[in-house]
């Protein structure tokens, strides 16, 4: 795993880069992490990447590697000033692409995000940012700075539970209804019985948040199923 320092409104920020071993890399994805910071889960989904052939790499919202934190009360406060405030996150976010695309020369190159790094990842397709496909896991759909006719560039993945209490319905409906007023190319995975944060077995201990495995495991061969139909293209 190899560290990468680069840097956004004089914020010095650190991406985690893995390639697959022994292997040609078939494309390159970016990797958002979630509010508490980039902790295990993320360092795990860059390994199982790097397996399945992709450089990974991981950027950096919050400065110096995004620790990740533990109590709710830090977690959210760190969090919400980038969620209330979506040209500095997409400033950051863009930050991160460009570390990205400078340490991974591919043709190919996609990004996942999980909880709010789903939010990061959308983010990114729906100010035009260039990449194949888009795959977010119980990332936020609210868009106060809705995508415009034509300017999504990446399809799009959302992968979400019906119990997720940050995900409602209206939620869903109306991120649907922005993905086609923009003419994106998009698809919504709906999994009954599933809280926030269902990719992580760390997921934090609150109300509404919980690891799934069923949900884990298909919203995985999805992304999978969804990176290769791009990639053929």
């Amino acid at each position: 795993m190899e560290t990468i320092a680069y840097s956004e409104n004089g914020v010095s920020l650190t991406g985690l880069l893995v390639r697959p071993e022994n292997a040609a890399v078939r494309a390159g994805v970016l990797v958002c992490h979630e509010g508490p910071g980039r902790g295990g889960h993320i360092q795990r989904r860059l390994e199982m990447l790097a397996e399945l052939g992709y450089a990974a790499f991981a950027l950096d919202v919050f400065g110096d590697g995004s620790q990740p934190e533990t109590e709710r009360e830090k977690i959210f406060g760190r969090l919400m000033p980038w969620l209330e405030n979506r040209e500095a996150l997409r400033a950051r976010a863009a930050a991160g692409l460009d570390a990205f695309q400078n340490a991974v020369k591919t043709d190919i190159a996609f990004a996942i995000g999980y909880c709010f790094g789903g939010t990061v990842a959308l983010e990114l397709a729906r100010m035009g940012a260039a990449l194949d496909g888009v795959a977010s896991f119980h990332g936020g759909l609210k868009a106060p700075v809705p995508a415009r006719p034509g300017q999504v560039n990446a399809a799009v993945l959302s992968c979400v539970g019906t119990e997720d209490p940050a995900i409602p319905l209206e939620d869903r409906t109306a991120f649907e209804a922005e993905m086609i007023a923009a003419g994106a190319k998009f698809q919504t995975l709906l999994f009954s019985g599933t809280m926030h944060s269902f990719t992580n077995k760390d997921a934090p201990a609150m109300p509404g948040f919980g690891y799934n495995a069923w949900a884990d495991q298909q919203s995985w061969a999805a992304m999978q199923s969804f990176f290769q139909a791009l990639e053929a293209r």
